[in-house]
């Protein structure tokens, strides 16, 4: 697990590649929703894994 404040810091070249999915799964005494990083494609559905994890 990471710990901080803020979103994901991701390189430049990982971001110009494209197709995937980033963000913040806040986890506290529960699981809130998952927040997309700023810089993600608009397109890009969050993955399945992510889902599962924001409704347990």
């Amino acid at each position: 697990m990471k710990a901080r404040a803020g979103g994901p810091v991701d390189d430049v070249s990982d971001i110009a590649a494209g197709g995937v999915w980033a963000g913040v799964v806040p986890i506290g005494d529960s699981v809130g929703r998952a927040v997309r990083a700023d810089d993600v494609e608009p397109h890009l559905a969050e993955p399945d894994h992510v889902v599962a994890l924001s409704r347990s």
